[in-house]
């Protein structure tokens, strides 16, 4: 096995394809085994097949000609006020929970202080002198 930047063709000579990226091959030895060979393109999931065609905000479709705005590494924008929306929401979502966060343990907290300090009440006998 090796790394290369080389498509092996269906024939078996190798063409380089600039724009494949790395690649990991295998040598395909003729011998009577039973294990199947199959090229990494068609081991691909869907999604990574896709993922530049529309914008992951407004899916408008993403021409490859025109900038991409690239956020997170794999989601791609046809715009900066798409990718700038993506970014905001984002970082309210992120704050939002973490305010959750925060509140919750500030109630547990309180909750917890208010029992060790006012224990429940006793019951009280009421006597009546009438």
């Amino acid at each position: 096995m090796f790394w290369s930047k080389k498509k092996l063709s269906i024939d078996g000579s190798i063409k380089a394809k600039s724009d494949q990226g790395l690649r990991i091959l295998t040598k395909m030895e003729t011998s009577n085994s039973k294990v199947v060979v199959k090229p990494i393109s068609l081991l691909k999931s869907k999604s990574y097949d896709c993922y530049l065609k529309v914008c992951n905000l407004c899916i408008k479709p993403l021409d490859l000609e025109k900038d991409i705005y690239m956020y997170k590494g794999d989601l791609g924008f046809c715009s900066e006020k798409c990718r700038e929306r993506q970014i905001y929401m984002d970082e309210t979502r992120e704050m939002e929970a973490n305010t959750q966060r925060i509140l919750s343990g500030f109630r547990r907290r309180r909750c917890e202080t208010t029992r060790r300090r006012h224990p429940p009440p006793r019951e009280r006998v009421v006597f009546s002198y009438s």
